[in-house]
């Protein structure tokens, strides 16, 4: 990873597009095994610092310190599922043209899609 590096803000259908296609490609030439769990990579995106209840409810999401203005949640989503789910995920149906966004607990592994500066360079 980059110096001065963070994980993706995505900001627009464009730019989740681009991740989107980005990612997939990652894994075919990897050639990930096509099952669940492999199609997931971690998002800049987070409600952390802003959920009062947990296991009830989904805080403020946003990029780190930077205001949600586009999203692409999956259907019912984010829902803090079995609490905790504090980190954004992004992820594909290897099927699906788009990726979609889920949330999820922080402590999972998973691999992550990172850019420098802002918007630049993924």
């Amino acid at each position: 990873m980059r110096e001065g590096a963070h994980l993706v803000f995505i900001e627009s259908e464009l730019e989740n597009k681009k991740v989107s296609h980005l990612a997939k490609e990652v894994s075919h030439l990897a050639k990930v095994a096509r099952k669940e769990g492999n199609n997931r990579w971690w998002i800049g995106l987070t409600d952390k610092d802003t959920e009062v209840f947990i296991f009830t409810s989904t805080g403020v999401w946003k990029w780190y310190n930077v205001s949600l203005n586009y999203d692409n949640w999956s259907e019912r989503q984010p829902d803090n599922a079995r609490g905790n789910e504090d980190c954004g995920e992004l992820g594909f149906k290897w099927s699906g043209e788009n990726a979609f966004w889920n949330d999820a607990r922080c402590t999972q592994q998973k691999k992550f899609i990172c850019e420098s500066g802002f918007g630049n360079d993924l």
